[in-house]
C-alpha cells in the first residue's frame, strides 16, 4: 500500500511539473526532464508490480503505455509526459540497453551446457519451426476472410501468409534476460529458455531474409531471389559472429591491461556495435551476444564483466522498457484486435505445441517439458525491426497486414513476461523469497 501511496505521489508531483515546464522548453530540454521523471515513476512501479506478484518491467511497460503519446494524450496533452517527439529523443538508451542484453545474455551461454544440452535446443528450435511457422501461415490463409484480408489475391495473401508465420517465429532475448536478471532463476528451464531464444534470433535473421527475397520474387518476377540477395545472408550471419569474436577479444585486452571496472567501456561497445553494424549490413545484437560468449568462455574476465554489467544495467532497462510502453500502438491495436486476438492465442498453442515436440523427441526432463513453453511468448525489439523492414520491402502487404503485426507485438510484449515469470515459479526455480522482494543490484 506504502508502494502504491508513493507511486502515486510520485506521478502527481511528475506531471504537474512537467506539464508546467514543457511550453517553456525545448526539445532536449522537454527529454531531460522526461528522462528523469521515467527514472522515477518506472523504478516505483516496478516495485509495486513486484508487491503485486508481476515482473517489475510490466510496471515499466504499463507507465510507458499511460504516459505515452497514446492514452493520457487523448485526455489532455499535457499528461503525454512521453510524448511521440520525447520518445524519439530517448530511443538513444535502445541501442544501448539492447547492446548491454545481448551482451549479457552471450555471456550465460556457457559452452558445456551448449555441449550437454545442444540437441536439446535444436529440437525445440525445430519443433517451432515446423509448428509455429506453417500454423500460422494456415491460419492466416484460410482465415482471410474473417480475419479482413480476404480481399487480397492470392499471390499477395500467400506471401503475407509465409511472413507472418516467420514473424511469429520470433522471441524476444530482452525481456527473457530482463526477468532472469531480476529474480536471479537457476535451473533447467532458465538454461533451456535462455539458450534457445538466443540461437532462435540466427535462425530467424535466415529465414526473415530468405523470406523476403522470396516475396519479393513473386511479386516483382524481375528482382528478388537471387545469389546476391543469398550473399549478403551469408555475410550477415558469418560476418556478425566474426565481429563478434574480434569485439570480445578486443574488450578482453582492455580489461586484462586495466583490471578495473568497466561501465563507461560496456555502455560505449553495446552503443557502437548496434548503432555501427548494422551500416556494414551486420547484425550487432548478434555480434554482442557472441562477443559475450567469446568473453565468458575464452577468457577469465567473464565473471567480472557480467558483474558490472549487472551492477549498471538498471537505469538503461528501466527507460528501455518504459519507451518500449509508450511506443505501444493504441490506434493499430484497436483497429487490429480481432485479427490479433486470433494470431496470439493461436501462436500460443502453437508455440506450446512445438516446444511439447521439441522436448519429447529430445526426452528432456519434466519440468522443462511443461514450462519452457512460456519464455517463448514475449515479443520486443527484434520483432519491430523486422516489421519495419517488411513495410519497407514488401509494402504491396498493404498497411492492415502491418498494423496487425505491430498489434500482435504489443500484446505478446505484455503477456510475455508474467508468462514466464509463472513458467519459472511453477518449475520452482525462482525461491518464494525472490517473488515479492527486489533483489539486490
Amino acid at each position: 500500500m506504502n508502494r502504491l501511496a508513493g507511486l502515486l505521489a510520485v506521478a502527481g508531483f511528475g506531471v504537474l511539473a512537467l506539464g508546467l515546464s514543457f511550453d517553456s522548453l525545448d526539445t532536449q530540454g522537454s527529454a531531460a526532464l522526461a528522462l528523469g521523471f521515467t527514472l522515477l515513476i518506472s523504478h516505483q512501479a516496478g516495485l509495486v508490480a513486484r508487491t503485486l506478484g508481476l515482473p517489475a518491467i510490466t510496471g515499466y511497460l504499463l507507465v510507458g503505455l499511460f504516459c505515452g503519446p497514446y492514452l493520457l494524450a487523448r485526455v489532455h496533452p499535457a499528461l503525454a509526459v512521453l510524448g511521440s517527439e520525447t520518445v524519439k529523443t530517448l530511443r538513444l538508451f535502445d541501442a544501448m540497453a539492447l547492446g548491454m542484453i545481448a551482451l549479457g545474455a552471450g555471456g550465460e551461454l556457457r559452452l558445456q551446457d551448449l555441449r550437454a544440452n545442444g540437441w536439446k535446443i535444436l529440437t525445440i528450435i525445430l519443433g517451432q519451426v515446423g509448428i509455429v511457422l506453417p500454423g500460422i501461415a494456415a491460419l492466416v490463409w484460410f482465415g482471410a476472410p474473417w480475419l479482413g484480408l480476404g480481399e487480397q489475391g492470392p499471390t499477395v495473401l500467400a506471401v503475407t501468409a509465409l511472413m507472418f508465420g516467420v514473424v511469429a517465429l520470433t522471441n524476444s532475448p530482452a525481456i527473457v534476460m530482463a526477468v532472469i536478471h531480476e529474480y536471479r532463476p537457476r535451473g533447467p528451464v532458465t538454461d533451456t529458455v535462455l539458450a534457445v531464444v538466443v540461437s532462435m534470433d540466427v535462425v530467424v535473421i535466415s529465414l526473415f531474409t530468405l523470406s523476403v527475397s522470396f516475396g519479393e520474387f513473386l511479386l516483382r518476377p524481375t528482382g528478388g531471389l537471387n545469389a546476391g540477395n543469398l550473399l549478403w545472408l551469408s555475410w550477415e550471419i558469418l560476418g556478425s559472429l566474426g565481429a563478434g569474436a574480434l569485439l570480445g577479444w578486443l574488450v578482453s585486452q582492455y580489461l586484462e591491461r586495466s583490471g578495473s571496472d568497466a561501465p563507461l567501456l560496456i555502455l560505449g561497445v553495446s552503443f557502437l556495435a548496434v548503432t555501427a553494424l548494422p551500416e556494414l549490413h551486420l547484425s550487432g545484437i548478434l555480434a554482442l551476444m557472441v562477443a559475450g560468449f567469446f568473453i565468458e568462455n575464452t577468457t577469465r574476465h567473464g565473471e567480472a564483466l557480467f558483474r558490472s554489467l549487472d551492477r549498471h544495467s538498471l537505469p538503461v532497462y528501466l527507460v528501455f522498457f518504459t519507451m518500449a510502453g509508450a511506443g505501444i500502438n493504441l490506434d493499430a491495436l484497436r483497429t487490429a484486435w480481432p485479427l490479433a486476438l486470433a494470431l496470439v492465442s493461436v501462436r500460443f498453442a502453437l508455440i506450446y505445441a512445438g516446444t511439447g515436440l521439441g522436448t519429447w523427441v529430445s526426452k528432456a526432463g519434466a519440468a522443462v517439458k511443461r514450462y519452457a513453453w512460456s519464455g517463448f511468448v514475449a515479443q520486443a525489439g527484434i520483432t519491430l525491426g523486422l516489421v519495419v523492414l517488411v513495410e519497407k520491402r514488401l509494402p504491396e502487404l498493404g498497411g492492415r497486414a502491418d498494423t496487425a503485426m505491430l498489434a500482435v507485438v504489443a500484446l505478446n510484449q505484455v503477456i510475455g513476461p508474467i508468462l514466464f515469470r509463472l513458467g519459472l515459479s511453477w518449475s520452482g526455480e525462482i525461491s518464494p523469497g525472490k517473488l515479492s522482494k527486489p533483489q539486490p543490484r
